[in-house]
């Protein structure tokens, strides 16, 4: 009997050590930086899908820094804060369009609007604070995995809007059997610049979701090196403009088309590649 318990004893500390062996290395507490490339868009979906509009993405960017808490063997709680930029550009190389308007006097007349290669380019950057849980194993004796799941509050801290194109406009006052082009004076332009509006008017706090994955490699006794894909989905529309515009699809108003698109919300996205670093402060064991 005394040697089944020397037997049933031994057991237990060899397996006490193998699992205390198993979790050393494993942060308890812990920095991290993050840093993704990703193909970015500022979506809306009329314009993407259903307009002349040829819109399309192009290159953003996430910086992260924050705090890492363990609060069991495979869950942690982040917090931190970061930027991000998203990118789009709308194109459009013909568009044509009438309708019925006054002019200065009163008088009744139709205005005919030629517009020839069109693009707008936006460029939002937001200064971010990421609240996510951290699924996974990361520790400093093996490769191992992470799954990030969680929420972005962000502000927008910097706007860059820029475009080209030129238009022509002409009207026709039908009851005096006259058109009228040519007479900038007037509004009637021949291919003209055209001319957009600087303003600009974003929701201060904007809410996403990120998603994140990929393996970690350790390094030192400290420093596990990450390495995986991120995914950014707003939730929010970005923009609150409340000018009038029209509610054609393609209708080319002074400020900026995709902002102010009225059929549909517009909302930031990005895909992309992420590398990151965890430093441990302080491990299990």
């Amino acid at each position: 009997m005394r040697k089944a318990f020397i037997t049933s004893l031994l057991t237990i500390v060899v397996t006490l050590g193998l699992s205390a062996s198993d979790l050393k290395g494993y942060p308890r507490k812990s920095l991290f930086v993050n840093l993704s490339a990703d193909y970015s868009r500022l979506y809306n979906k009329t314009i993407y899908n259903d307009s002349p509009w040829n819109a399309q993405g192009g290159l953003g960017y996430s910086f992260e820094a924050g705090y890492l808490m363990r609060l069991r063997k495979s869950v942690s709680l982040g917090f931190g804060a970061g930027l991000s930029s998203y990118y789009s550009e709308i194109k459009m190389d013909s568009y044509q369009t009438t309708y019925p308007t006054l002019d200065v006097d009163g008088d009744s007349y139709t205005e005919f609007i030629q517009a020839n290669g069109l693009v707008e380019s936006t460029r939002i950057t937001t200064l971010d604070i990421p609240v996510f849980l951290e699924l996974g194993n990361a520790n400093t004796s093996k490769v191992s995995y992470y799954v990030r799941l969680g929420v972005k509050i962000s502000t927008p801290v910097a706007y860059n809007f820029t475009h080209s194109g030129s238009m022509s406009v002409s009207g026709n006052y039908a009851q005096y059997f006259v058109r009228l082009e040519g007479i900038p004076e007037l509004g009637f332009v021949d291919n003209a610049p055209v001319i957009k509006s600087s303003e600009y008017d974003l929701n201060p706090v904007n809410l996403s979701v990120l998603l994140a994955g990929g393996i970690t490699i350790p390094v030192s006794d400290y420093i596990i090196f990450k390495l995986g894909a991120d995914l950014n989905y707003g939730l929010m529309n970005i923009s609150s403009y409340e000018q009038e515009v029209s509610k054609d699809p393609g209708f080319i108003n002074i400020y900026n088309n995709l902002l102010t698109e009225p059929n549909s919300k517009t909302i930031w996205q990005s895909v992309g590649f992420e590398f990151g670093i965890i430093y441990i402060l302080k491990s299990i064991y």
